[in-house]
């Protein structure tokens, strides 16, 4: 009777260990399981999440321009005659000279027979640069015969054709941008000078002088340039041109993340300077807008932001 006692002692001790053991793996099994599912529902959020790019809506400068395409003309330019007949003795300058105003430039020999005479003597009528050459030395010349052309380079003009909508936009002192082709990693400045006060009935414009400093004479006249007038110039929200949906159809309107969710957020525009707008209504300096992206993302969508 003592041994069947002890063997069900044993069994019933081995019994509540086996409980005891099946309880810890049910548990160890429920935690593994738990922390599966959990890291499976967390990479599902992070998958669901859009990729996009973001830019901080900021206060910057910004600027309306009117686009225009006209020729650079020297600030002066003229042609140097012979007070009298005869014929070209001597050039004492050659293309490309600097000369003086009153700088004697050529002579002239008379060569009247039976008379005396001195050579007269051919001065330069503007201080510049001597741009071309008309005549030969031996040549033939006449007070209405041009020896040479002189011109002033120190500064540039341009007679811009402006459309008549922008006739109260035009005032002198407006700022004036002005690049070429041949040095088109500079931007040069002038300013308007004179503004015309008609308009032209035939062509719908009206006449603008800008004048642009040109110290090194880098611009050359006769160069066709792009040139931009400021009309309009102020610190405002800027955001970037990739981040406005719809801007064409007069409705548009940005994608704003707040806590990684993008909301729908319409806003009103003002000046557009190449790949910035400016945001007149609708957000605030330090808001997160999308500018990659946007077509992916929906008003509500979850997204990350990439950099």
């Amino acid at each position: 009777m003592k041994k069947r006692k002890n063997y069900r002692e044993i069994f019933q001790k081995r019994k509540k260990m086996f409980i005891i053991i099946g309880v810890i793996l049910i548990l160890v099994v429920t935690r593994i399981i738990v922390t599966v599912i959990g890291k499976t529902k967390n990479r599902d959020i992070e998958i669901s999440a859009v990729p996009v790019v973001a830019s901080v809506a900021k206060i910057d400068l910004v600027r309306d321009f009117i686009y225009l395409t006209e020729r650079l003309q020297p600030q002066s330019k003229v042609q140097v005659f012979a007070p009298v007949t005869g014929w070209l003795d001597r050039l004492y300058v050659d293309i490309g000279s600097k000369v003086y105003k009153r700088q004697v430039v050529a002579s002239v020999d008379r060569n009247i027979v039976g008379s005396e005479y001195t050579k007269a003597i051919v001065k330069a009528p503007i201080s510049g640069e001597v741009e071309r050459i008309f005549l030969d030395i031996g040549n033939t010349i006449a007070p209405s015969v041009p020896i040479m052309s002189i011109v002033n380079y120190d500064t540039l003009k341009i007679y811009a054709n402006i459309p008549e909508k922008y006739v109260y936009r035009i005032k002198v002192g407006n700022v004036v941008l002005i690049r070429v082709e041949s040095l088109s990693d500079e931007e040069f400045i002038g300013k308007i000078n004179k503004v015309s006060s008609s308009i032209d009935p035939m062509t719908g414009t009206f006449q603008a002088k800008i004048e642009i400093p040109n110290k090194h004479h880098k611009l050359k006249s006769g160069s066709f340039a792009d040139i931009k007038i400021v009309v309009d110039m102020k610190k405002d929200i800027v955001i970037p041109r990739d981040a406005v949906v719809n801007f064409e159809m007069g409705k548009p309107y940005v994608f704003k993340v707040t806590n990684n969710i993008a909301k729908k957020v319409y806003i009103k525009t003002g000046i557009m300077e190449e790949n910035k707008v400016e945001v007149i209504k609708g957000l605030k300096a330090g808001d997160i807008v999308i500018v990659t992206g946007v077509e992916m993302v929906k008003d509500g969508s979850k997204v990350n932001i990439v950099k």
